[in-house]
């Protein structure tokens, strides 16, 4: 099961040059507390890697921008992309509250009506940066599009 992470400090070497798949730039995310209603989602984005969230009539439990950048740490397994998403400390608050009030729980983080990844919540996020790992480069091609 994938979990997220924060990034304690704010180093600018968490992505080592030479491996970096690029920076994308601020994106707008939403993000979905796994509820009934969303397990289906859950259920295909686990067996197809994505899952287009278009006709999702469920507001997000948060929206927030981040700037992302993707790349290899050398820590993760083959074929796996390390994302890494920077937030304002507005978004911040929002996340800390929501990460420590739903421990355990799996969230569905979308970008431009795609799921790019379904983390659980096993820490508080209260840094700036936090990263979680995909195995599909799909999710690459979402934060690419304009």
């Amino acid at each position: 099961m994938l979990s997220w992470s924060p990034i304690i400090g704010e180093s600018p070497d968490t992505i080592q040059p030479g491996t970096s798949q690029g920076s994308f730039g601020e994106q707008s995310f939403e993000l979905f507390l796994v509820t009934d209603s969303l397990t289906n989602v859950l259920n295909n984005f686990e067996a197809e890697g994505q899952v287009d969230t278009s006709t999702l009539k469920i507001t997000p439990d948060i929206a927030f921008k981040a700037k992302a950048f993707a790349g290899n740490s050398g820590n993760q397994a083959s074929g796996e992309i390390t994302v890494i998403l920077v937030m304002s400390d507005q978004d911040v608050a929002k996340l800390k509250n929501l990460t420590e009030n739903n421990f355990g729980k799996r969230t569905l983080l979308v970008c431009r009506n795609k799921v790019v990844a379904a983390p659980a919540i096993m820490e508080p996020i209260t840094s700036k940066q936090f990263m979680f790992t995909v195995k599909d480069p799909r999710v690459l091609d979402v934060l690419r599009s304009n």
